[in-house]
């Protein structure tokens, strides 16, 4: 049976792949040891510790006359924004994978919970939204419901910025009970959605009226300190606005000034939270993100529910719920023995996860950010990155298609096989090839990603292998902290005796290896190195956490 009863013994290294891998965009070999002799406790409360991020605010090195541009550049005069809005995503990115902290992890679940789309407004727009977004990572996602309304990215967005008083506009009204919060239910009558009605669309439009995007962005929320949208008194539509029976037929009450205005959308906001489907909804969300795609009625009843009741007794701050989660027996997949439902390694990793661990495990060399901006920004993530692996990978960072999200994390039957298919396939398989390289192996041209993996390096110097020179310790090494599960014998016969050796004799790598360290000569060893971490990275153990 499902149960959300904490681990008390140590993590041990299968569980702690799982906990960095689903939590974390940090996968390091020191990281794994780490948490492999920390209890469940121990391992959360350290993921939820603040760290700082090495890159605050991106850089256009570009710019001559501004590169630190956020917040020196008037909205007006930005140019070179398809750049600029990739460098603040090559910030948080590289922010992401320097500390194993869930805070990356839960700002992407938050993203996806409240979606924009940076193909819409300006760089700064994105910047202040991910700002945002880390105020509230492990904070309070209704009042996050609330800040967000004033986003001048979301208003732009969901076009709530042209919502009037006599020009009503129901997108961001549509989005906030279906997508944001309470979520939409089966249709029981015309206009009926279970948990909400058209009627209450219409009447939420009419509390969410007035508000304007600010491009000068000089209207600053006084609790996050970021810069947010602002009211328009004569745009707000003043009369009282009644919901429907889903919400016990409530009446919020319409304003004319400022702080009765904010008013009645803070009453909107507590309306739809108090419903205990709205802390359903929300703990269906985290668990799809964190645990597994699907949800039997077991996990709905023994776990889903019990996190629900947990986020409305803490008032909808996320944490306590969130490490009761990850400390559970049910998330390490220890509370059933059903062989065909399993947790660990029961999802396609994101382009993004897997960019994170490769680069992460495998020490890959990216440009330094400060030394060499213009390689760090603009080849290694803007043209490569960016505008190579992601575009091709299926996974346009944060720009999805629809105001839904991404697929992989909401749509059934499939949910996350929708980041691997025949059109995804191969910057998938040709990411590490393009490390190893040095050059883009995706599409296109083959021009210099200013990024490299030397495997025979990393062979020699790596913590990761106790004996390079048996080359049936090191294809276990490597699977023992690349896999998330091990593996049969015929499986691992295959890595080692066909793809490594290549049918040939173990004492032949011994020698060559032997050999390397005496010359220096890696001509035979390179190649087979390549061969086995290549195979390896592009396996369906690898591909899956």
């Amino acid at each position: 049976m499902s149960s959300l009863q904490p681990l008390q013994k140590k993590l041990g290294l299968r569980r702690a792949k799982h906990l960095l891998r689903r939590a974390t965009f940090r996968y390091s070999k020191l990281d794994i040891d780490q948490f492999s002799d920390l209890t469940a406790d121990q391992a959360v409360d350290l993921l939820f510790l603040h760290y700082s991020d090495p890159i605050p605010e991106p850089q256009d090195p570009q710019d001559a006359v501004s590169p630190y541009w956020i917040n020196t550049i008037p909205y007006s005069a930005l140019t070179g924004e398809a750049r600029k809005k990739n460098y603040v995503k090559a910030a948080w990115i590289h922010n992401a994978t320097s500390n194993a902290s869930i805070k990356h992890k839960m700002m992407l679940f938050l993203y996806n919970q409240f979606t924009i789309s940076t193909a819409t407004g300006k760089s700064p727009d994105h910047y202040d939204y991910l700002l945002l977004l880390d105020h509230y990572h492990q904070g309070n996602i209704r009042e996050l419901a609330l800040k967000i309304t004033f986003s001048n990215i979301m208003l732009r967005y969901l076009n709530n910025n042209t919502n009037t008083d006599n020009k009503p506009n129901e997108n961001y009204a549509r989005e906030f009970f279906e997508l944001f919060t309470i979520g939409k239910g089966p249709q029981v009558a015309p206009g009926n959605y279970t948990h909400f009605t058209e009627n209450d669309i219409v009447e939420a439009a009419k509390v969410f009226t007035g508000i304007r995007s600010d491009s000068s962005r000089s209207t600053i929320d006084p609790v996050t300190g970021i810069p947010m949208g602002y009211l328009q008194l004569n745009r707000h539509e003043t009369s009282d606005k009644t919901f429907s029976g889903a919400f016990l037929d409530k009446t919020i009450h319409g304003a004319t000034v400022v702080e009765d205005i904010e008013r009645e959308m803070t009453d909107l906001v507590n309306m739809v939270f108090s419903q205990r489907r709205t802390a359903e909804h929300i703990c269906e969300r985290l668990y799809r993100y964190f645990v597994k795609d699907t949800i039997s009625s077991d996990a709905h009843n023994q776990v889903i529910l019990p996190m629900a009741d947990m986020l409305r007794q803490d008032q909808y701050n996320l944490e306590g719920c969130l490490k009761q989660l990850l400390k559970s027996h049910h998330f390490y997949d220890m509370d059933d023995l059903d062989a065909g439902d399993e947790t660990i390694g029961g999802m396609i990793k994101s382009p993004l996860q897997l960019l994170c661990e490769i680069t992460q495990f495998f020490d890959v060399s990216i440009p330094d950010h400060q030394q060499s901006p213009v390689d760090f920004y603009r080849t290694y993530y803007h043209s490569f990155v960016f505008n190579k692996y992601f575009t091709s990978a299926g996974m346009a960072f944060l720009e999805p298609s629809t105001v839904a999200g991404y697929p992989a994390f909401y749509q059934a039957p499939n949910y996350s096989k929708f980041w691997f298919d025949s059109s995804t396939i191969i910057a998938r398989y040709k990411l590490m090839e393009s490390f190893i390289s040095g050059r883009n192996q995706i599409i296109g041209n083959t021009n210099q990603i200013k990024a490299t993996f030397d495997v025979v390096e990393y062979v020699k110097n790596s913590p990761v292998f106790s004996d390079p020179q048996d080359p049936y310790i090191l294809t276990q090494d490597l699977i023992d902290y690349l896999f998330p599960e091990s593996v049969s014998s015929d499986r691992f016969s295959y890595f080692a005796d066909d793809i490594f050796l290549n049918n040939t004799m173990a004492y032949n790598w011994s020698l060559a290896w032997s050999d390397y360290l005496s010359t220096q000569d890696d001509s035979v060893v390179r190649p087979r190195l390549e061969q086995l971490v290549i195979y390896l990275v592009n396996s369906p153990e690898f591909q899956t956490y």
